[in-house]
């Protein structure tokens, strides 16, 4: 990859408003999935059934009480990517489909760390995809187990020691 296709992202707070935005977002990344192998036509659909309105409503209470941070990533105005971080663990990290690879990811996660950092937390952990585990190791986390669960195929647990800074 090179530094030309690298785009510099508005990372910002969630809002409610980006609720059906994201939701949309997380079931056409599921939608793209589907060819792979890992995952069958059953995991695919129990997947996209976690991303629903509900979800984004449950998750969007958990920030304002304080027990989630949640960030959106905005190129041109559009929402492209989010992530959160819930004690020490980043949860929900997604990048729209066509805009991956152009390091969106990269800046949500880093920004997580230093709200990490800023927590004075040591580590943080996060359970991935198997599509997704490079992107993690990229970002210097360590790859710690896996699991095989039924209704969503492969999980793999990894973890990153922050330092301090």
């Amino acid at each position: 990859m090179t530094l030309s296709s690298q785009v510099c992202p508005l990372i910002r707070d969630f809002t409610r408003e980006d609720s059906a935005t994201i939701r949309t977002m997380a079931h056409e990344n599921f939608d793209a999935l589907a060819p792979l192998i890992y995952y069958s036509p059953q995991q695919i659909i129990h997947m996209k059934d976690l991303w629903s309105m509900t979800t984004m409503d449950i998750i969007a209470e958990e920030q304002e009480e304080g027990r989630r941070i949640i960030l959106v990533a905005e190129v041109d105005h559009r929402v492209v990517g989010m992530a959160s971080l819930v004690g020490n663990d980043v949860r929900m990290v997604l990048v729209k489909e066509d805009q991956q690879e152009e390091g969106i990811g990269r800046g949500l996660v880093e920004r997580i760390e230093q709200i990490a950092k800023d927590k004075v937390l040591t580590e943080i952990n996060v359970v991935s995809f198997v599509h997704t585990e490079g992107f993690y190791r990229k970002l210097g986390f360590v790859t710690q187990s896996r699991e095989e669960i039924e209704a969503i195929g492969p999980r793999i647990h990894l973890k990153k020691e922050l330092s301090a800074s």
